[in-house]
Protein backbone atom coordinates (compact mmCIF):
# COMPACT_ATOMS: atom_id res chain seq x y z
CA UNK A 1 0.00 0.00 0.00
CA UNK A 2 1.36 3.42 -0.94
CA UNK A 3 -1.57 5.80 -0.36
CA UNK A 4 -1.24 7.85 2.84
CA UNK A 5 -3.92 7.42 5.49
CA UNK A 6 -5.38 10.14 7.72
CA UNK A 7 -7.16 9.31 10.96
CA UNK A 8 -9.37 11.92 12.61
CA UNK A 9 -9.72 11.23 16.33
CA UNK A 10 -10.45 13.13 19.51
CA UNK A 11 -11.35 11.66 22.90
CA UNK A 12 -12.36 8.04 22.34
CA UNK A 13 -9.32 5.82 22.99
CA UNK A 14 -11.33 2.58 22.66
CA UNK A 15 -12.60 3.54 19.21
CA UNK A 16 -9.21 4.87 18.16
CA UNK A 17 -7.46 1.67 19.29
CA UNK A 18 -9.77 -0.41 17.09
CA UNK A 19 -9.28 1.90 14.11
CA UNK A 20 -5.48 1.86 14.59
CA UNK A 21 -5.52 -1.94 14.75
CA UNK A 22 -7.25 -2.04 11.38
CA UNK A 23 -4.91 0.55 9.85
CA UNK A 24 -1.87 -1.33 11.22
CA UNK A 25 -2.89 -4.37 9.18
CA UNK A 26 -2.12 -2.47 5.95
CA UNK A 27 0.92 -0.56 7.32
CA UNK A 28 0.58 2.71 5.40
CA UNK A 29 4.04 4.20 4.83
CA UNK A 30 2.69 7.71 5.50
CA UNK A 31 0.15 8.33 8.25
CA UNK A 32 -1.34 11.56 9.59
CA UNK A 33 -3.33 11.72 12.81
CA UNK A 34 -5.64 14.72 13.19
CA UNK A 35 -6.73 15.44 16.76
CA UNK A 36 -8.63 18.37 18.24
CA UNK A 37 -7.80 19.69 21.68
CA UNK A 38 -9.98 19.02 24.72
CA UNK A 39 -13.08 21.15 25.28
CA UNK A 40 -12.60 21.06 29.04
CA UNK A 41 -10.24 19.85 31.75
CA UNK A 42 -12.43 16.77 32.09
CA UNK A 43 -11.69 15.80 28.46
CA UNK A 44 -7.94 16.33 28.76
CA UNK A 45 -7.27 12.79 30.04
CA UNK A 46 -9.31 11.10 27.28
CA UNK A 47 -7.65 13.20 24.57
CA UNK A 48 -4.23 12.37 26.04
CA UNK A 49 -5.03 8.64 26.19
CA UNK A 50 -6.19 8.73 22.57
CA UNK A 51 -3.02 10.48 21.42
CA UNK A 52 -0.82 8.12 23.47
CA UNK A 53 -2.05 5.21 21.31
CA UNK A 54 -0.38 6.84 18.31
CA UNK A 55 2.98 6.66 20.07
CA UNK A 56 2.79 2.84 20.09
CA UNK A 57 2.18 2.16 16.40
CA UNK A 58 3.31 -1.38 15.55
CA UNK A 59 4.68 -0.50 12.11
CA UNK A 60 7.26 1.88 10.66
CA UNK A 61 5.64 4.91 9.09
CA UNK A 62 6.28 8.56 8.36
CA UNK A 63 3.97 9.83 11.10
CA UNK A 64 2.52 13.34 11.13
CA UNK A 65 0.86 14.41 14.38
CA UNK A 66 -1.58 17.17 13.48
CA UNK A 67 -2.70 18.09 17.00
CA UNK A 68 -4.12 21.26 18.50
CA UNK A 69 -3.95 22.19 22.16
CA UNK A 70 -7.15 24.24 22.08
CA UNK A 71 -10.49 22.90 20.95
CA UNK A 72 -11.48 24.22 17.54
CA UNK A 73 -14.63 22.13 17.25
CA UNK A 74 -15.22 19.22 14.94
CA UNK A 75 -16.01 21.09 11.69
CA UNK A 76 -13.11 23.54 11.90
CA UNK A 77 -10.61 20.98 13.21
CA UNK A 78 -11.51 18.54 10.48
CA UNK A 79 -11.06 21.21 7.81
CA UNK A 80 -7.77 22.53 9.19
CA UNK A 81 -6.42 19.01 9.68
CA UNK A 82 -7.35 17.96 6.16
CA UNK A 83 -5.83 21.20 4.84
CA UNK A 84 -2.55 20.00 6.33
CA UNK A 85 -3.03 16.46 4.99
CA UNK A 86 -3.61 17.69 1.43
CA UNK A 87 -0.76 20.17 1.73
CA UNK A 88 1.55 17.24 2.52
CA UNK A 89 0.03 14.57 0.28
CA UNK A 90 -1.73 14.71 -3.07
CA UNK A 91 -4.02 11.81 -2.16
CA UNK A 92 -5.17 10.57 1.24
CA UNK A 93 -7.52 7.88 2.50
CA UNK A 94 -9.49 9.56 5.30
CA UNK A 95 -10.93 7.66 8.25
CA UNK A 96 -12.54 8.72 11.49
CA UNK A 97 -11.99 6.98 14.81
CA UNK A 98 -15.43 5.36 14.69
CA UNK A 99 -14.95 3.70 11.30
CA UNK A 100 -13.65 0.17 10.76
CA UNK A 101 -13.22 -0.50 7.06
CA UNK A 102 -12.70 -3.97 5.69
CA UNK A 103 -9.06 -4.51 4.74
CA UNK A 104 -10.07 -4.56 1.07
CA UNK A 105 -11.15 -0.93 1.47
CA UNK A 106 -7.55 0.33 1.43
CA UNK A 107 -6.41 -1.13 -1.92
CA UNK A 108 -9.84 -0.32 -3.35
CA UNK A 109 -9.38 3.37 -2.45
CA UNK A 110 -5.84 3.35 -3.78
CA UNK A 111 -7.03 1.86 -7.08
CA UNK A 112 -9.86 4.38 -7.37
CA UNK A 113 -7.47 7.27 -6.77
CA UNK A 114 -5.34 6.03 -9.66
CA UNK A 115 -8.16 5.09 -12.02
CA UNK A 116 -10.57 7.99 -11.40
CA UNK A 117 -8.73 10.78 -9.58
CA UNK A 118 -11.25 13.49 -10.50
CA UNK A 119 -14.48 11.48 -10.41
CA UNK A 120 -17.13 12.69 -7.98
CA UNK A 121 -18.34 9.41 -6.49
CA UNK A 122 -20.37 10.80 -3.57
CA UNK A 123 -23.09 13.43 -3.77
CA UNK A 124 -23.48 15.79 -0.82
CA UNK A 125 -27.13 16.56 -0.18
CA UNK A 126 -26.49 18.18 3.21
CA UNK A 127 -26.75 21.81 2.07
CA UNK A 128 -29.62 24.20 2.65
CA UNK A 129 -31.82 25.57 5.41
CA UNK A 130 -32.12 22.28 7.33
CA UNK A 131 -28.42 21.42 7.13
CA UNK A 132 -26.37 21.06 10.30
CA UNK A 133 -23.32 23.01 9.10
CA UNK A 134 -23.84 24.20 5.51
CA UNK A 135 -27.02 26.28 5.45
CA UNK A 136 -25.85 28.63 2.69
CA UNK A 137 -26.03 27.65 -0.95
CA UNK A 138 -22.75 26.37 -2.30
CA UNK A 139 -21.37 25.48 -5.74
CA UNK A 140 -20.50 22.04 -4.36
CA UNK A 141 -24.12 21.35 -3.40
CA UNK A 142 -25.97 18.72 -5.35
CA UNK A 143 -23.10 17.99 -7.76
CA UNK A 144 -23.85 14.98 -9.93
CA UNK A 145 -21.92 11.80 -9.33
CA UNK A 146 -19.84 10.12 -12.00
CA UNK A 147 -19.63 6.36 -12.38
CA UNK A 148 -16.41 4.43 -12.14
CA UNK A 149 -15.80 1.97 -14.96
CA UNK A 150 -14.75 -1.55 -14.11
CA UNK A 151 -12.33 -3.11 -14.49
CA UNK A 152 -10.25 -0.21 -13.24
CA UNK A 153 -7.72 1.09 -15.72
CA UNK A 154 -4.84 3.52 -15.30
CA UNK A 155 -5.77 7.01 -16.56
CA UNK A 156 -4.04 8.55 -19.57
CA UNK A 157 -0.75 10.15 -18.65
CA UNK A 158 -1.91 13.63 -19.65
CA UNK A 159 -4.55 15.20 -17.41
CA UNK A 160 -6.71 18.14 -18.41
CA UNK A 161 -5.01 20.79 -16.26
CA UNK A 162 -7.65 23.40 -17.11
CA UNK A 163 -10.31 21.18 -15.56
CA UNK A 164 -8.15 20.58 -12.53
CA UNK A 165 -7.53 24.32 -12.07
CA UNK A 166 -11.25 25.09 -12.30
CA UNK A 167 -11.98 22.44 -9.66
CA UNK A 168 -9.37 23.98 -7.37
CA UNK A 169 -10.80 27.46 -7.90
CA UNK A 170 -14.32 26.21 -7.17
CA UNK A 171 -13.17 24.55 -3.95
CA UNK A 172 -11.18 27.61 -2.90
CA UNK A 173 -14.24 29.82 -3.41
CA UNK A 174 -16.39 27.45 -1.36
CA UNK A 175 -13.85 27.23 1.47
CA UNK A 176 -13.48 31.01 1.51
CA UNK A 177 -17.24 31.50 1.84
CA UNK A 178 -17.26 29.27 4.91
CA UNK A 179 -14.26 30.93 6.52
CA UNK A 180 -11.66 28.26 5.76
CA UNK A 181 -8.51 28.40 3.66
CA UNK A 182 -6.52 25.78 1.83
Amino acid sequence: MITPVALICHKRPEHTARALERIAAVKPPRFIVISDGPRSAAEREAVGATRALVERLPWKTDLVREYTDENLGCPQRTCTGLDTAFHLFEEVIILEDDTLPDLSFFPYCGDLLVASPWANLVKNIGFGEDAALTADQNPLADRPTEPVSFPLRHPPLELDLALRESDVQELDAAFYRYGFSR
